[in-house]
């Protein structure tokens, strides 16, 4: 074979299309991409600066200025009614039924007791498949309880004396963690649900299938709200992360985030009118944020407190919408009683001590409220008790003996 007929063994250099773009190796590739992450954070932060500015504008008077016109609380009367006893282990939640007579409560026992509040008589007791049963709720129609915990469930039962209703069990709700909370959607057709698994969902009751499910926070889950008055499609909820976030139920996206608390949020409640809410946090305050300002409006604490805040509400008392004074009569003090203290919303400063309970929920008419928790210093445990204001028409200026805020 002649040497022009030999392959050549030369390697000629390849070209390169024009239009071929640069090849990057992937250390500069990872370089190039943190220097876009730092400057979307300094953006961010700008933007943030920016927010808070524009927030700040509006901080023009604080809340206990901005209320001096008010009339003080007078002096509150709370006198200790019933004692609900029955659970062996630390009641972890509870919730009033709309009829305002029956309550249905939790515990670490793995216990679920439907109670009649007038007699203290136990009207269902179940028994869950796991202990630690962290939520429980009321339907609207009280025919119905929702309750679920450390089995990642959230079981539907209809209350029934002619039927066991143990066998007509509904598991409606599965999270991928620990069910922290849950509660009826103004129907006995919807469930609202909060996790450990950081979400928040909305589950049809009678075919169990997600409706919408609602990703935004980095921990844990452990409180949602709903507004009392039908002021749009939102809940609130909060939990580890520190931040309460408010979410459109319609497109399952957050709205608006609230921030300031310094350790995890336990507990969230609607103010009555819906344009603000309360939380309650490991950080031993509570603090009030207005969603119109889009801020926090006032802390509430107290140097002697030093323990984790496990449940808030508000007081809910009204005689006649043209009353002058609804305001003050409406909203004017927090019942913290998880820390043990009525607070008073427009000088931030407690106004009555009770003994120290962990849950509190206020009745809907706000004549009753109902406290839970444990005495280590005489060893009582679980115990639901249930205090009624001494006096017959709370906070309201009718006076009238015919008032619907009478006591029981």
């Amino acid at each position: 074979m002649s040497t022009e007929d030999k392959p050549s063994t030369s390697k000629e250099p390849m070209k390169m299309p024009e239009n071929a773009a640069p090849v990057v190796s992937a250390s500069d590739a990872a370089a190039r991409q943190g220097d876009q992450i730092e400057v979307l954070a300094k953006e961010a932060e700008e933007l943030r600066k920016k927010l808070d500015q524009e927030r700040q504008k509006l901080n023009d008077i604080p809340i206990q200025q901005a209320a001096e016109r008010l009339d003080p609380l007078p002096n509150l009367g709370i006198k200790q009614r019933r004692i609900l006893k029955g659970h062996a282990g630390k009641v972890l939640c509870m919730d009033w039924s709309l009829d305002k007579r029956h309550i249905v409560s939790s515990s670490q026992d793995g216990k679920v007791i439907v109670w009649d509040g007038f007699t203290t008589n136990k009207e269902h007791a179940l028994t869950m498949p796991t202990t630690w049963v962290m939520a429980c709720a009321y339907s609207p129609s009280s025919q119905l309880i929702a309750c679920g915990g450390l089995d990642n469930k959230c079981s539907v039962f209809p209350l029934s004396f002619e039927d066991d209703i143990l066998q007509k069990k509904r598991s409606v709700a599965t999270h991928t963690s620990y069910m922290s909370c849950c509660m009826f959607l103004r129907s006995d057709n919807l469930l609202l649900t909060g996790s450990g698994d950081s979400t928040c969902a909305i589950w049809d009751v009678e075919s169990g299938q997600m409706i919408q499910n609602f990703h935004g926070h980095t921990g844990d889950v452990f409180a949602i709200d709903v507004p009392k008055c039908d002021t749009g499609n939102v809940f609130i909820s909060a939990g580890a992360d520190k931040h309460s976030l408010v979410w459109d139920i319609r497109t399952g996206q957050c709205v608006q985030s609230f921030e300031g608390h310094e350790a995890d949020i336990n507990t969230v409640r609607f103010h009555p009118n819906g344009d603000a809410f309360a939380t309650g946090s490991d950080d031993a305050t509570c603090r009030l944020f207005d969603l119109r300002a889009d801020r926090q409006v006032c802390v509430y604490e107290k140097e002697s407190i030093l323990f984790p805040v496990n449940g808030v509400d508000f007081s809910d008392v009204f005689c006649s919408p043209a009353t002058v004074t609804i305001a003050s009569a409406y909203g004017i003090h927090l019942n913290a009683c998880a820390i043990r203290f009525f607070m008073d919303m427009k000088i931030a400063s407690a106004v009555y001590e009770l003994a120290p309970m962990e849950l509190l929920y206020a009745l809907p008419v706000g004549i009753v409220l109902l406290g839970s928790g444990h005495d280590p210093r005489f060893s009582v445990f679980a115990t639901v008790i249930a205090f009624y204001y001494s006096f017959v028409c709370v906070l309201c200026p009718c006076e009238s003996k015919s008032c619907k805020n009478e006591t029981v």
